[in-house]
C-alpha cells in the first residue's frame, strides 16, 4: 500500500456523500518509477523528459484517481512571455484523470493553486505567476477542465515540434504535429495581472528564429 502525505483540498461538491481530495508530491525513486509507469501506459504522450518538474498523486478516499505534472516550460513557450523570467511560468504538462468522479478535474485545478505556489517556489527560488497548458483538440479534448477552472484561452500552437528546446540559440522545425489549443492562469493579483496583460500587448511576440531579448519594466513583478 503506499503511504500518502495527506494534503487536503476543499471538496466543493454538492454531492450528499462528501469526499476527501488529498494531494502528494511524489518525491521517492519508487514513485517516480510507478508515476511513468502510469503514463507510459494511460497517456498518449507517456512520461515526459523535463529535468525540473513537480509530480503529483491526487486520491479521494485514498484511491488513487488522478496524477498530474508542472515543468519548466521549453524556451519556444516562455519566449511569449518575455515579461517574465521562465521560472515565473509552469507549464501542466501531464493531468491524467484515472477515475472519472463528479467534477473531479476541475476540483482539482482549482484547488492544488496555493500548494503549487508553495512547492514551485522550492523548486525554482522564483515566485510562481503564470500556468500554462496545451490540449489536443485533434484526440477529442477541447480544454473543458480548464475553462471550468476559469483559464484562459489563448489561442493555438503552431503545430510544430522543434529542436534545441532547451537551448537560447534560434530553433528549427523538424516535424509538424497537430495545433493545440493554448490555455492560461494568471495567479497573481488583480492589479499585476492588469499590467502583465499590457506588457504582453505592447510585445511583439518573437518568430522562432530570430528573437530578441525584451526589457520589461516591471521590477516588483520580477
Amino acid at each position: 500500500m503506499m503511504n500518502f502525505e495527506q494534503r487536503k483540498l476543499e471538496d466543493f461538491s454538492k454531492m450528499k456523500s462528501k469526499q476527501t481530495i488529498s494531494l502528494e508530491l511524489i518525491e521517492s525513486k519508487s514513485q517516480k518509477r510507478m508515476f511513468n509507469l502510469i503514463l507510459d501506459e494511460k497517456h498518449y504522450l507517456g512520461h515526459s523528459n523535463r529535468a525540473k518538474k513537480l509530480r503529483y498523486f491526487i486520491t479521494d478516499d485514498k484511491e488513487l484517481v488522478a496524477i498530474m505534472e508542472w515543468a519548466y516550460p521549453l524556451i519556444y513557450i516562455y519566449r511569449r512571455f518575455p515579461m517574465l523570467k521562465p521560472q515565473m511560468i509552469a507549464e501542466n504538462t501531464r493531468f491524467l484523470i484515472l477515475r472519472q468522479k463528479r467534477n473531479i478535474g476541475s476540483q482539482i485545478l482549482s484547488q492544488i493553486e496555493p500548494f503549487l505556489k508553495k512547492d514551485w517556489y522550492q523548486l525554482s527560488k522564483s515566485p510562481l505567476k503564470l500556468l500554462i497548458t496545451y490540449v489536443d483538440p485533434h484526440r477529442g479534448y477541447d480544454g473543458a477542465v480548464y475553462k471550468s477552472g476559469n483559464w484562459e484561452f489563448d489561442g493555438f500552437s503552431k503545430g510544430k515540434r522543434w529542436n534545441n528546446p532547451y537551448e537560447q540559440k534560434p530553433l528549427r522545425c523538424f516535424e509538424n504535429t497537430n495545433k493545440k489549443m493554448r490555455f492560461i492562469r494568471w495567479v497573481v493579483p488583480n492589479h499585476i495581472r492588469k499590467r502583465l496583460r499590457s506588457e504582453k500587448e505592447q510585445i511583439r511576440i518573437p518568430s522562432h528564429g530570430g528573437w530578441q531579448k525584451t526589457e520589461s519594466h516591471l521590477s516588483e513583478i520580477r
